[in-house]
């Protein structure tokens, strides 16, 4: 047998025909049926060392005892006792599926050093610790796992990584600039990202926008110093001439604008407002194309076809169905319902047994995983729910845009249903509701206020 079988058959433990137990079948008994060595009365030679389990192996051990040993490893202190501000980690180590996952993730750089590092003593176990490493994807992961396991106190994580980001990003330009950002960071943007966070967690795309935002200011207050002028002395002349050299920079700029002249640190200059525009919707067949296509197609991950279909049929924006819940859905016998707004919408046969399915398969991305978690779309990042930017670039993979087959789908519920169904089923304010019956060119005046 050549080594790739050999490695494949031993790690593809399973249950044996015989004795039901889950073992390594690699022998064949007097009838011929491949089982494990024991029913084929054969010595054992896929046992773990230790457990003498044949699960997971890697090695001379199991998956299991591997990772044992090179946790605890990593997380004793000096005289080899394991570090106890380190047991809830461990012990959701142990809970792991596949321990073989968390093997792998605690070799790589920084998680390993950093914390064998805290273990030792070298590094106390805060958030401090890990702002000071380079705020890669890995680090934000491990920050995340440390929250969830109960090694470090709950925050909110994208918050927390808009801060350190401004905070680097402040420290490495230029001093008179740094002031007015620190100013306009500190007495507004914080502020206001603070009072959001007390009410639902940071979203990855605000982060995204404050960054560019802040890139933004820099590079035009860098852009002021090499005319020979500051914000001070800026007219509408080096505004406006600014916003035509760099095109897509007038909504980056226009809340520090608006600041900076209530702060009286800009004179008299202001942002032409930008008209807004409906933008383009598709067309009725496309979109009922693509509901067949989420619908069918089952080499689409499951998650981005709900979350698609809760577009195509629901208008329901990306950024507000992936903080769906489990508890936000409601099972009766076959029926399955989705609360997007005040009430619930029973989902049609189709979309219905996706969602149930959804429901009864919970994933195992994680490192771990905590049964405590109710989203109801999962994320890669422990106790987050996949990011809006992950399903739209799937949609878009799909064929799917999302602005324009919102709109197509929000035209066609308006011209259909009354605007306070639309409003108290999909989560709408009766305004905005009216606005896309105006838009669609149905209004139900006659339809009743109360139902």
């Amino acid at each position: 047998m050549c080594n790739p079988c050999y490695s494949r058959i031993r790690r593809s433990a399973t249950a044996c025909p015989r004795c039901q137990e889950t073992k390594v079948l690699a022998f064949h008994d007097d009838a011929g049926l491949v089982v494990c060595a024991g029913c084929a009365g054969e010595p054992a030679r896929f046992e773990c060392k230790n457990c003498g389990s044949e699960v997971q192996l890697t090695g001379s051990q199991c998956g299991r005892c591997r990772m044992k040993d090179r946790a605890t490893a990593l997380l004793s202190q000096d005289d080899g006792t394991m570090h106890p501000g380190f047991n809830g980690l461990y012990q959701h180590f142990l809970a792991t599926p596949d321990p073989r996952t968390v093997t792998r993730w605690i070799r790589h750089s920084p998680i390993r050093e950093t914390l064998h590092a805290m273990a030792r003593g070298q590094l106390p176990i805060s958030h401090l610790s890990l702002d000071q490493l380079t705020q890669t994807h890995r680090v934000r992961y491990l920050r995340q796992v440390l929250i969830s396991a109960g090694t470090l106190p709950a925050q909110d994580m994208h918050l927390h990584a808009y801060e350190v980001y401004s905070s680097k990003f402040i420290s490495a330009i230029p001093p008179h600039q740094a002031s007015i950002l620190t100013r306009y960071q500190r007495w507004y943007v914080l502020r206001v990202m603070r009072r959001a966070s007390a009410k639902a967690p940071t979203s990855v795309n605000t982060v995204n926008r404050r960054r560019a935002e802040l890139r933004a200011i820099a590079a035009f207050l860098t852009w002021l110093d090499n005319q020979g002028h500051c914000l001070e002395t800026a007219t509408q002349a080096h505004l406006d001439r600014y916003l035509a050299m760099t095109a897509g920079t007038a909504t980056a700029l226009s809340t520090f604008i608006k600041w900076a002249h209530e702060q009286h640190l800009a004179s008299e200059i202001t942002l032409p407002r930008k008209p807004s525009m409906p933008g383009t919707a598709a067309g009725h067949e496309e979109l009922w194309d693509k509901v067949e296509l989420l619908l069918r197609d089952e080499s689409i991950s499951r998650d981005v076809r709900i979350i698609g279909l809760f577009l195509l049929l629901f208008g329901q924006r990306v950024a507000n169905t992936v903080r769906l819940k489990r508890s936000d859905v409601a099972v009766t016998g076959t029926k399955v319902s989705v609360i997007f707004g005040a009430d619930a919408i029973e989902l049609p046969p189709a979309l219905a047994s996706l969602v149930l399915a959804q429901l009864q398969s919970p994933t195992n991305r994680y490192i771990y995983h905590r049964t405590e978690i109710n989203w109801l779309f999962n994320g890669f990042v422990p106790g987050q729910h996949v990011t809006p930017n992950h399903i739209s670039m799937r949609l878009f993979e799909a064929g799917i845009k999302v602005r324009p087959f919102r709109q197509a789908a929000m035209l066609q519920l308006a011209a259909a249903v009354p605007v306070r169904v639309i409003a108290d089923t999909l989560g709408l304010s009766v305004y905005t509701a009216s606005q896309w019956a105006q838009r669609s060119g149905h209004i139900w005046n006659d339809y009743p206020a109360i139902r």
